[in-house]
């Protein structure tokens, strides 16, 4: 790790910015643990229902009678699609000091975090891992929680950068 005071380690990053609904969307994506993702949900919900119901070897000797075991899975998937959407969408409601400001740095003492109801002061020590995705970096303070940082809450392409590069310079990323 390059520590020299010019790095970006040693540099404070600012961000501020107000978090849209698809941020909140794809954070609550990000946060699922990997059986919970819809392509696994769904393959599992298929091979539970047709083996539960119509059987494997009729399935394939005769897929036309695996139609209701199909319809059942569809109109379930579509349930839990929209029972997500709904919960989702009450929990945006209900949260909100999401809907204002947030503001903070980043830099060589960990993260500062703050709306106008809340202010968080994590050292890098307690962030167990990040995920970086296109445009949003998740820093994980547990398995399942999260500060969210969207690409916007930086003004600039070269603040982002450094706020990565302090990210990287001091969390592994998982599996590393």
């Amino acid at each position: 790790m390059n520590t020299s005071p010019e790095s970006p380690a040693h540099k404070e990053t600012p961000f501020r910015g107000r978090t849209s609904w698809p941020q909140f969307r794809q954070v609550q994506g990000a946060l699922l643990p990997w059986w919970a993702k819809p392509y696994v949900t769904a393959a599992c919900m298929a091979f539970l229902m047709v083996s539960l119901g119509t059987g494997w070897g009729v399935a394939l000797s005769s897929p036309v009678k695996a139609i209701p075991d199909l319809l059942v899975i569809g109109f379930l998937l579509v349930f839990i699609w929209a029972a997500t959407f709904y919960l989702h969408t009450r929990a945006w409601k209900a949260q909100d000091a999401l809907h204002g400001e947030i503001t903070g740095t980043v830099g060589e003492q960990g993260i500062e975090w703050a709306t106008a109801t809340t202010t968080s002061k994590f050292s890098w020590e307690k962030i167990l891992k990040y995920k970086q995705l296109p445009d949003m970096t998740l820093a994980f303070y547990s398995p399942r929680c999260a500060f969210y940082f969207p690409r916007d809450f930086f003004v600039s392409d070269e603040n982002w950068r450094q706020f990565n590069d302090t990210v990287a310079a001091h969390v592994k990323l998982p599996g590393a």
